[in-house]
């Protein structure tokens, strides 16, 4: 669900960078033009987006890994016995 929301924001930024600019997004002489602000609103909405997914991803390689190990500790290497330990 994570990704669909961050894809949906990230389009979103998109499409407000890519109107912002047809707007005008840089400076005049008498000070910013009318897509100065929606710009960098867009280009918020696109890097918070990208942060999200790379959180997901990463979330879930990791639990991933972490089921991969035996007993559920993911430390533990799979063929190596403890002292004290039962199995």
């Amino acid at each position: 669900m994570e990704i669909a929301v961050a894809l949906a924001l990230f389009a979103t930024g998109a499409l407000v960078l890519i109107d912002s600019y047809r707007l005008g997004a840089g400076w005049a002489d008498d000070g910013p033009q009318s897509g100065h602000f929606p710009f960098y609103i867009g280009l918020l909405l696109c890097i918070s987006s990208i942060a999200t997914l790379a959180q997901v991803t990463i979330a879930e390689w990791k639990r991933q890994d972490r089921f991969r190990s035996v007993g559920g500790h993911p430390s533990r290497p799979r063929n190596l016995q403890y002292p004290g330990s039962c199995g």
